[in-house]
């Protein structure tokens, strides 16, 4: 980035603090965001410690293609297997003529596959099959070493060997499975994966058969045990039923079949057979319930008929024999009506007829009350059957009672009988399934390809070195410039200014070349163009007084304080406004030989000491400046600047400039720019860009605060843009603008 292109930053930071000044807006956002990392700090970290990260990063790199170029080539052969995804199995309910695994069981079987491929067990076999155990190429000498005396001894240390470099790829998408192995040598690497495929195919059809084998021979053991089982379950279930003499209907069965009742509600109440006493007392409970609901009519009709006269009830009404008798009353007295119409009471006929209706009404009375009589006896009749019905059921419900505890164990050995009998059946089911099964042999497994040598080695990867090698360098040389970032306290950016030391930033100079110094501090320069937008901003945060007096120090020695007050005396001087500018540096003055171009012989010193008078010293550099050089270095610095003739000097001659600019010495170690600090109206503090600590730039501060000096803002000089982060279009660069015209 050209340096003529920073100027304009200076401008931009000017241009922000007059619009704070007159409440356009708010304070620089980096003074609010000083908590936040931003990318510009990032950027500008990476650009610090750049020589550090590319030579970490370099050094990785270099020691990675060395480590790869000393290591001794691996080569690695690959053989395939495929898996099917059918299965025997001996676990009922599953189907054995169609034995599947399901989809979603298929990734942990082939991660099941891979552990028994990687485990010791089979790394012995393949070191066995090969007899690896004999070749001291691959087992080492065994002399002098009694820890590889024995043949155990030698397969176990192959079987390590081996299973430390085989390994198992077996992608979940697909049912086919690289058995991969590493060695030094082609051909060994080729043998060693063959030889671990067609173990791993022959070791699976082996456990299916051994598997099935299995099975059955265990199905055959429990179905014998089963078998004894029921037989000794069933003899006692009959003896236990013939010591308790219960008795069971024909046709009950033992208590497995419909005989028994599961849900506990048989005659006997003990959930197994039904006894014959139980099922007398069910016969008698559903005869009662005919004889209640009998007795519960005639109970009622009884009730309903015992409070009427007898000719009114329904069934006299309906009598025959009733209905006859009331007929032949009826004809008898239209006889008699005729009769007493002729004869008086007394005349024979009329008495024989009435008597004879008397005794016909008899009859019907008579007739009536047997009848209701009848209804009675009906009632009573079904009464007395219920209450024996009821005596009859207690006693029986008593001799079902006592038979209850012994029901109650009967259907406890028909049950434990029932349910062997089921275990019976299944195993037998299942035994002639494995027993028609057993000649058919599906194996899961297939060699699919075997291992050739290869042609080229795996390892080293150089790629994958070289990358490894830089991702680490990456990592360490951002931890290395983390870590020198974390310990550099340096202020870099115009945020860094505002944010740690809390003080406004009036402007900014480029960082600019020696050869193109001369350029720069032109009309249209860099640096002229800086001090430019300086002076306006300090024009802004100074109060507008009269003879204003301007002090110029900073932390350390060197930060561009004198070239700021002398570039800002040039700057005034066009202006047409008349400034003294006045070495007081009494330790290492500047000031003759930037203005004047030689060593003043004379200067302030002179006159503060009375040897020589103000016009003595003063040198005109231009009709609008003149410059009080320092003349000869005194012993006693401190004690000039701390006397009152300096701040005489200083007010007696004050009025006759509209300026005064004072280049001081730094504030840390020295005692005079607190001194000078007194008697100046404003102090402008200089801060070099990654130059100037913040540990000591915050003590340079609180030193002037001590004595209530007025410090109106810093300058931040030889500022780098790519250094604080900022890239090309940082600030406008109106001078590009205005020469592309």
């Amino acid at each position: 980035m050209d340096n003529h292109e920073l100027a304009p930053v200076a401008s931009s930071w000017a241009d922000r603090y007059i619009a704070d000044e007159r409440g356009a807006g708010d304070y620089p956002a980096a003074a609010q965001g000083a908590g936040m990392i931003s990318m510009a700090q990032v950027r500008g970290a990476l650009w610090r410690q750049r020589y550090v990260v590319g030579g970490i990063v370099l050094v990785c790199l270099v020691l990675g293609l060395v480590a790869t170029l000393l290591m001794r080539p691996v080569y690695q052969a690959t053989a395939t297997v495929r898996v099917d995804q059918q299965m025997g199995q001996i676990v009922e309910g599953q189907d054995l003529a169609n034995p599947m695994i399901a989809s979603n069981e298929l990734p942990r079987y082939l991660k099941t596959l891979s552990a028994v491929i990687g485990s010791h067990s089979m790394a012995l076999r393949v070191a066995d099959k090969l007899g690896l155990d004999r070749d001291p190429a691959f087992v080492g000498d065994d002399k002098g070493d009694g820890k590889l005396q024995t043949r155990q001894a030698r397969l176990d240390r192959a079987a390590r060997k081996i299973a430390a470099n085989v390994s198992v790829d077996a992608p979940g998408d697909t049912r086919i499975m690289a058995i991969s192995y590493k060695s030094p040598g082609r051909e060994e690497a080729a043998r060693l994966a063959n030889a671990y495929a067609s173990l791993f195919v022959a070791d699976d059809a082996q456990r299916s058969m051994d598997t099935n084998s299995y099975a059955r021979q265990v199905l055959q053991q429990q179905i014998d045990a089963t078998r004894d089982q029921l037989a000794k379950s069933e003899m006692q279930a009959v003896n236990y039923a013939r010591a308790n003499q219960l008795i069971m209907p024909m046709g009950s069965g033992s208590g497995g079949g419909d005989g028994g009742s599961s849900d506990g509600q048989s005659g006997g109440g003990g959930g197994g057979a039904q006894t014959l006493t139980g099922a007398t007392l069910m016969s008698m409970n559903s005869a009662r319930s005919g004889l209640v609901s009998a007795r519960i009519q005639a109970e009622q009709h009884w009730n309903v008929v015992s409070g009427m006269p007898a000719l009114s009830i329904p069934e006299v009404q309906q009598n025959s024999a009733i209905q006859t008798l009331q007929g032949q009353r009826a004809d008898l007295a239209g006889q008699l009506a005729q009769l007493k119409q002729r004869y008086k009471a007394g005349y024979p006929q009329v008495d024989e007829l009435t008597m004879q209706i008397h005794s016909l009404d008899q009859q019907i009375a008579q007739t009536a009350s047997q009848i209701k009589a009848s209804i009675k006896a009906q009632y009573e009749v079904a009464k007395q059957q219920e209450g024996a019905m009821d005596t009859e059921i207690t006693k029986v419900s008593s001799q079902t009672l006592a038979e209850q505890d012994r029901q109650v164990e009967y259907s406890l050995l028909n049950r434990n009988t029932d349910a062997l009998r089921q275990q019976m059946t299944s195993l037998m089911q299942r035994y002639n399934e494995i027993a028609s099964a057993s000649d058919i042999h599906a194996n899961n497994l297939t060699l699919l390809d075997t291992a050739e040598a290869p042609a080229s080695a795996v390892s080293p990867n150089i790629y994958k070195n070289m990358m490894l090698a830089l991702g680490a360098g990456i990592v360490l040389a951002f931890g290395a410039a983390l870590l020198r970032e974390m310990l550099d306290d340096s202020l870099h950016s115009p945020e860094d200014v505002e944010a740690k030391l809390g003080v406004h930033l009036l402007g900014i100079t480029p960082h600019v070349e020696v050869d193109k110094l001369e350029e720069a501090m032109g009309r249209a320069g860099a640096l002229s163009e800086a001090y430019a937008s300086l002076r306006t901003a300090i024009e802004y945060a100074a109060p507008a007084i009269p003879h204003r007096v301007i002090q110029f120090t900073s932390s350390q020695a060197s930060e561009g304080k004198t070239t700021t007050s002398t570039s800002l005396a040039g700057q005034y001087a066009a202006l047409g406004r008349r400034v003294l500018v006045i070495d007081a540096d009494l330790r290492k003055p500047t000031i003759g030989r930037a203005l004047i171009g030689r060593k003043a012989e004379h200067g302030l010193v002179d006159v503060l000491l009375g040897h020589r008078t103000f016009e003595d010293v003063v040198v005109s550099v231009s009709g609008s400046m003149d410059v009080i050089p320092c003349g000869h270095i005194p012993p006693n610095p401190v004690e000039i600047l701390s006397s009152a003739a300096f701040a005489q000097f200083i007010e007696s001659h004050r009025k006759a400039y509209d300026l005064v600019l004072i280049d001081s010495p730094p504030v840390i170690g020295l005692a005079d720019a607190v001194l000078i600090g007194r008697v100046a109206d404003h102090i402008v503090f200089v801060v070099e860009a990654n130059r100037s600590h913040f540990g000591q730039a915050k003590a340079a501060m609180r030193r002037l605060g001590q004595v209530h000096a007025k410090v109106i803002g810093a300058v931040l000089t030889k500022y780098r843009a790519q250094e604080a982060g900022h890239s090309y279009e940082y600030a406008y660069n109106y001078y590009s603008y205005g020469k592309e015209n």
